[in-house]
């Protein structure tokens, strides 16, 4: 009896070990399979849904997976004073009513590390509105005026929960808790229309916030919102500070637009590294990346003369492109078409889309209705073949497929702001955490999958797992319960099996 009851546990650890490791090693083989890289071809654009708000969209969407079902929702403002959510198809999840224009661009965030994503936005109405994925609303802020900028979202105090800065009408650079409640402010002396972008820029440890306003100023800010310097332009700034180490020495650049017509590089400590004057006041914001693959990162902006410019990391001009209306909206880059190169997508008030390869040549042209505002590049379906998403002043969110794609690259700056938290900070292993973020979640900024699971960090962060932990990834808790079902029920088959051996063993012996 002992013999045979020790062959059966031999035999159901065998079993169990043979089981679990080959369907492990088979479902990181299918997920190798699913990433094969393919040669890229011809790329045009064609019109995959849009979906019809009740005014002008002038908010750039965000795209983020909100229930973990693996396609990416898409939340946007709009002029009726409502925010939408849609799904992947174009279809309505869920929209909110709020007391203004929504001209504000919408964040994603998991503001207290429970797994769960809320939505941040700003409206005319003074409030800044945060809901759970749903479209539930968590809480609200008022602001003195208008929120008419974007916020961004990051980890100043070093703690297990992110802040929330948004600038005001009334002056004001408000740092909120993830709750809602105020940490600080700081006056400036006039309204913000530029958002704020957060690094350490002088790599001391700390995080500083740069925030542009229309008293003419670019202000740098420590991370408990004491002043720390200045720079002063020829005019009003609206555009959306970026932030990048463009020559390589460890501190970080700032780059931004001016209604004086002029693009700023700025360095770590406030003194001006180099700037362009181009033919107009500038309202679009800077985008960073290395789009030609020679190793140093390009500047691309547009600016109200009809041009988008590119420069190079030390400010000389490499091409630019002259549209057919003014340009407002601010470009999104990545790689479309899987060949190494990254491709440019920005809107023009001549009512088309551009998209742009990296010398400067239009890969193609896609017309709305009316003017197109700034795009966001993401893979809403999970096929590893990208979307693009816009608002216009038709009311319409837009999107667009891509035509003779068969896999899209790299996304280093995938839409305003670089990423969904909307730092000012490129995401370089185009993981869709952009490097500051990142730090937070201590996921590895030059490596999309940190914990080598075969799931980027990206897709951890929307399924609320651990990007640094192996063994804990999407859908990993399903596949275990799985298989301790399928071993509990082979360990009950042989326990019956012995139990009936040792009846017929005593009723022998009996």
């Amino acid at each position: 009896m002992r013999k045979a009851t020790k062959c059966l546990v031999l035999i159901l650890l065998t079993i169990t070990i043979s089981f679990i490791k080959p369907m492990k090693i088979e479902m990181k083989k299918e997920e190798t399979e699913n990433n094969i890289e393919l040669q890229p071809q011809a790329m045009s654009a064609y019109h995959k849904w849009s979906y019809a708000t009740g005014a002008n969209i002038g908010s750039t969407p965000v795209a983020a997976d909100l229930d973990a079902d693996g396609t990416l929702e898409v939340v946007v403002g709009s002029e009726d004073y409502k925010i939408y959510c849609v799904n992947h198809v174009g279809s309505l999840e869920w929209s909110y009513t709020t007391g203004g224009i929504v001209y504000s661009s919408p964040v994603i965030a998991d503001l207290n590390s429970d797994g769960k994503l809320e939505v941040l936005i700003g409206s005319w109405d003074h409030k800044l509105y945060c809901f759970n994925h749903s479209g539930d609303l968590e809480w609200s802020f008022t602001a003195g005026l208008d929120l008419r900028n974007s916020l961004a979202v990051t980890n100043l105090d070093g703690d297990n929960t992110l802040e929330i800065l948004v600038g005001s009408h009334d002056n004001k650079l408000y740092c909120l808790n993830h709750l809602g409640v105020v940490e600080w402010s700081y006056t400036t002396g006039g309204p913000i229309e530029s958002s704020p972008s957060v690094a350490d820029i002088n790599n001391d440890g700390s995080l500083e916030i740069l925030v542009g306003s229309c008293d003419a100023k670019l202000y740098c800010l420590s991370n408990t919102g004491g002043f720390v310097w200045s720079y002063t332009t020829g005019d009003g700034i609206y555009s959306f500070p970026a932030v990048a180490d463009l020559d390589g020495d460890d501190t970080l650049e700032v780059l931004l637009g001016g209604h004086d017509k002029k693009l700023y590089c700025i360095s770590h400590d406030g003194s001006l590294e180099w700037n362009y004057t181009t033919g107009l006041y500038i309202d679009s914001s800077p985008a960073i990346a290395d789009i030609d693959a020679d190793g140093t990162l390009e500047v691309l902006i547009g600016s109200n003369d009809g041009k988008l410019y590119c420069f190079n990391h030390t400010g000389g001009l490499e091409w630019s492109y002259t549209t057919g209306g003014w340009i407002f909206t601010s470009p999104a880059i990545g790689d479309l078409d899987n060949d190494s190169t990254l491709e440019v997508i920005l809107g023009s008030l001549d009512s088309n889309i551009y998209c742009f390869n990296d010398i400067g040549g239009v890969e193609w042209t896609y017309p709305v209705g009316d003017y197109p505002r700034s795009a966001i590049i993401a893979d809403l379906e999970g096929d590893n073949i990208t979307e693009i998403l816009f608002g216009s002043l038709d009311h319409k969110l837009y999107c667009l497929g891509l035509n003779d794609v068969v896999a899209s690259g790299p996304q280093q700056w995938y839409c305003l702001g670089g990423s969904i938290f909307r730092t000012g900070q490129m995401d370089s292993d185009s993981d869709y955490l952009d490097d500051e973020t990142e730090g937070f979640y201590e996921t590895k900024p030059f490596d999309p999958d940190t914990d080598n699971d075969t799931y980027s960090d990206g897709q951890e962060f929307f399924a609320g797992t651990d990007p640094t932990d192996p063994d804990n990834y999407p859908g990993a808790t399903k596949k275990f319960d799985l298989i301790f079902a399928q071993v509990l029920t082979i360990s009950v088959i042989c326990l019956t099996i012995v139990v009936v051996i040792s009846k017929k063993r005593k009723k022998k012996l009996g």
